[in-house]
């Protein structure tokens, strides 16, 4: 855990960031080991926020959770950070990967996601556009 040193020489937590403030999002879609933010596409990245916000998911890795599954599963990235142009296959098929993608969110989410995954899927359309 970083501290902050105080002039007595004692350690300090450092501040802690509001949740779901721009600041506490830029952090969270950073890589914690380099502290280089992840190349996100815009797309994802407003999808991921917007569930957040929405249904209060507050977990320091949730969003770029949420923006890894939805790349993974829209066929725009491999799961684990990497992301890259979907297909044509894969737009093609974006009703199907997005019904599926919102299948496996409301799964991971059942506490927070009270939505049908139909509705859901909705959602998340209108803020991948």
């Amino acid at each position: 855990m970083n501290t902050i040193e105080t002039f007595s020489g004692e350690s300090t937590p450092p501040p802690r960031l509001v949740r779901h403030s721009p600041e506490w999002f830029a952090d969270c879609f950073t890589n914690p080991v380099t502290g280089v933010a992840y190349s996100l596409p815009e797309n994802l990245r407003r999808m991921s926020e917007r569930l957040c916000r929405v249904f209060n998911i507050g977990g320091v890795c949730d969003p770029m959770y949420i923006a890894n599954v939805a790349a993974f599963e829209l066929g725009c990235g491999d799961g684990c950070g990497e992301f890259h142009p979907a297909s044509a296959e894969a737009q093609s098929e974006f009703g199907a990967r997005l019904a599926k993608l919102a299948e496996r969110l409301c799964f991971s989410y059942s506490s927070n996601v009270t939505i049908p995954a139909s509705n859901l899927a909705g959602l998340m359309s209108k803020a991948l556009q």
